[in-house]
């Protein structure tokens, strides 16, 4: 909005055509999959009323995953929110009009793609509009649902610290894991969650939707999705297995879990399917290879809590046999590698659009500069 809350108050305020149209646009990216957030030098009660008495906001509190409305650096803040939504800050936009506030992040996150807006307001569609970051493709159902997933994992969030412990919690959850052979409607899913999962990811194997139907046309190969809901909501498809099927054994090559079901369980009910699976259809061992990147420390600790004498001392492999895996459990406590305890919260999803060699500076240029032929010529 246009003018100062504190001082003009929720009537006071004006709510221009070109804030609306910010409005309408941060909307759109929400939709895009996308989460909104609100970090405010402000009372927090002044910014609260403008969204609670002012009809024609277009943005409502439900819309804001998370919000930061206080007198701190907005890079503490940012921070802050990156922590309490277990990402990355390299996966944060910064949008504000404040070139102290811009200047404040980018010399103390960098990792933030910092926007400042135009002086002009009226400008502010014709910015937003060629900044490529904002600019998406293949929408998955999960996308659509992101804010109402993160909202419902601070509710996950809340019982989780009332209750007396991870045990406690875990079963309070009533965890419904569903997990089948991948269908045609799937493969979006698929590639996207290739592409996006670092901590949970074996091999960080990357496929295209067109990779992925290639491999699903494969006779000796098999994939499997992992679909997860609880109480408090759906998480939607989280999980891929991709393997082949050899005359003894199934070999692994993609094993990956989005960081939102680590440490429930989930991990250990994917490899006892495919354990049970195996032996069914008469395999002795299943292999799960294993590839070292800066982020899949996670993946790592699950592997080396199963068992240790399974893992080839050669090379990053493990080999155990289909038996050992069709029983597997979770065990809470230290010694199970996927307790939350372990590392969720303390590794931070790694956004992926947004990479270090993306420049604040390079993409203000465009949004200011170059979106029109004649400029770029």
């Amino acid at each position: 909005w246009k003018g100062v809350c504190g001082e003009d108050g929720a009537s006071g305020v004006e709510i221009t055509p070109a804030h609306r149209a910010l409005q309408e646009f941060m909307l759109e990216q929400m939709r895009a999959g996308m989460l909104l957030c609100l970090c405010s030098k402000n009372n927090e009660q002044d910014v609260i009323g403008v969204f609670e008495q002012r009809s024609d906001m277009l943005l409502r509190r439900e819309n804001i995953v998370a919000s930061r409305i206080n007198w701190k650096s907005k890079s503490e803040n940012l921070r802050s929110l990156a922590q309490q939504l277990n990402l990355g800050l390299d996966s944060f936009i910064l949008i504000d009009d404040s070139p102290v506030d811009c200047a404040d992040v980018k010399a103390n996150c960098p990792e933030v793609l910092t926007l400042q807006l135009p002086p002009n307001p009226e400008l502010f569609p014709v910015f937003l509009d060629n900044i490529w970051a904002f600019d998406h493709a293949g929408l998955t159902a999960e996308d659509q649902s992101r804010t109402r997933m993160y909202n419902e994992n601070t509710e996950r969030e809340r019982s989780r610290r009332e209750a007396p412990s991870l045990k406690d919690f875990i079963a309070s959850l009533g965890l419904r894991i569903e997990i089948s052979d991948a269908t045609a409607t799937d493969i979006p899913r698929i590639s996207q969650l290739t592409f996006r999962t670092n901590q949970f990811n074996l091999t960080t194997e990357r496929r295209s939707e067109n990779e992925v139907r290639e491999f699903l046309r494969r006779a000796a190969a098999r994939c499997l999705v992992v679909r997860v809901a609880d109480r408090f909501g759906d998480y939607g498809l989280v999980g891929v297995v991709m393997y082949a099927i050899e005359a003894d054994q199934y070999t692994v090559d993609t094993f990956l879990l989005s960081c939102r079901v680590l440490g429930r369980g989930v991990e250990h009910a994917v490899l006892r399917h495919i354990g049970q699976q195996a032996v069914r259809e008469g395999k002795r061992s299943i292999e799960l290879r294993f590839r070292r990147t800066e982020k899949n420390l996670p993946a790592l600790q699950f592997l080396e809590s199963l068992n240790s004498e399974y893992r080839n001392t050669e090379g990053e492999v493990w080999s155990f046999p289909a038996e050992y895996l069709a029983g597997v459990q979770y065990v809470e406590g230290p010694t199970g590698a996927t307790s939350t305890s372990s590392f969720h919260g303390s590794l931070l999803h790694s956004g992926e659009r947004f990479g270090p060699a993306v420049s604040s500076a390079r993409m203000q240029r465009i949004g200011e500069e170059l979106y029109d032929i004649k400029a770029i010529a």
